[in-house]
């Protein structure tokens, strides 16, 4: 029963219409300041998600997410396949054969790299990779095709770097999106791609990609230690970028700081505002003490009381963030049409929408962390209210 009666005090004292309007303006604007930094912080997260599963998905789109290699070259990779098949967390894998040739049209020539397609596959941009039947077919990226000045169905000569006997015609099948890394990539047949390293049947390096790209470091220790013999090297997607995904996690870090400040700041407002409501309440406090509430239920009140503005503006600023990143890319085509300029330029970003990657996990972290700091800044205010002595108070009144 007097639990209910407090959770009745503190909900009547914060929503009670005679209360000092600069009392209201104030807890209103601590709400919309925690609004706005829950919104921010769960909007931001998501972004970032998305942009960095999608620049994972274009940095493993031609090398995969784990490379087994072997000095000599891997001439029982059937072996090793077989084995990869078996594990539950392998998605895909195939043998690679890969060197360096020179591709050259009538209009230029440029080094570049010929493989074989693979387990991960490109974007397609024109075309399709399963026209590439024959020994004469090839998948070229977008930037070669502009650098060579060919098109779909055009053909070009790809010659070997250190054996002009390997030259040979070639016909364009497709063509796909690059990112820059593998922008010099082409891919033929298997077949092709073994003849023209001249190695026989002997694969350059095998490639894996897993059922979850983050844990390439545990599936990278455990194929090395179950398959592998002493002499084969791995090298994962996290090993060819460091820099890289440092740069990300550091970003990460930053950004959630930052907007993280701005919750912070706005529970300062929760702090200040309640100090506000204990000197307003003085009276209301004394008569509670005097009707036999304890300390510990006086400030169980100030607590809920502050606690309401923390639930209320991370609730709203919940589903405001969820109502934005569920319509993101919509409201982005809107604000392109209005400013008239092309957002997320797919020439520059390798993009054609916003990356949302939502995590219901980032909606508890927020909500915790925000829950959290208005529950701190609680303690202090209330804990005065508390000590409050109801003669003190008749007295001077």
């Amino acid at each position: 029963m007097r639990v209910i009666l407090v959770f009745r005090i503190a909900f009547r004292y914060f929503f009670s219409k005679t209360t000092d309007r600069a009392v209201s303006v104030v807890s209103w604007c601590s709400i919309l300041g925690i609004l706005i930094g829950v919104f921010s912080l769960i909007v931001v997260s998501s972004v970032m998600r998305g942009f960095k599963e999608e620049l994972i998905a274009s940095i493993v789109s031609l090398n995969g997410e784990m490379k087994i290699t072997n000095k000599g070259g891997l001439y029982n990779y059937r072996e090793i396949l077989d084995k990869l098949r078996a594990l539950d967390f392998v998605s895909s894998t195939s043998p690679v054969s890969s060197c360096y040739g020179l591709a050259v049209s009538s209009f230029s020539h440029v080094p570049i790299i010929v493989r074989n397609i693979a387990a991960s596959t490109p974007k397609l941009f024109q075309g399709d990779l399963s026209e590439l039947d024959s020994e004469n077919s090839i998948a070229i990226s977008k930037s070669m095709s502009s650098a060579l000045a060919i098109k779909i169905n055009d053909k070009f000569t790809i010659a070997g770097f250190t054996d002009v006997t390997k030259n040979k015609d070639v016909t364009v099948k497709a063509i796909f999106f690059d990112s820059g890394v593998d922008a010099w990539v082409a891919l033929v047949p298997f077949s092709f791609a073994k003849s023209f390293t001249g190695k026989g049947d002997c694969a350059s390096y095998i490639e894996v990609c897993t059922k979850i790209p983050d844990r390439i470091d545990f599936y990278a220790n455990k194929i090395k230690k179950d398959i592998l013999t002493p002499g084969y090297s791995i090298l994962t997607w996290k090993d060819s970028n460091p820099e890289l995904m440092k740069a990300i996690a550091t970003e990460g870090v930053a950004m959630f700081v930052v907007l993280g400040l701005i919750i912070l700041v706005a529970t300062f407002s929760v702090f200040s505002n309640l100090f506000v409501v204990v000197r307003g309440r003085m009276r209301e406090i004394s008569i509670l003490k005097t009707m036999g509430f304890s300390k510990s239920s006086i400030m169980s009140v100030f607590i809920i009381f502050g606690m309401l503005s923390g639930f209320i503006g991370s609730s709203i600023g919940m589903f405001l963030s969820w109502c934005f990143l569920y319509n993101a890319n919509y409201i982005k085509s809107i604000c392109a049409k209005f400013i008239h300029i092309r957002i997320m330029e797919m020439i520059f970003y390798f993009l054609d929408r916003l990356p949302v990657s939502m995590n219901y996990m980032d909606y508890a972290y927020v909500s915790f962390f925000t829950l959290a700091l208005a529950f701190i800044s609680t303690l202090y205010p209330s804990y005065k209210a508390a000590q409050m002595c109801p003669s003190d108070v008749l007295y001077s009144d």
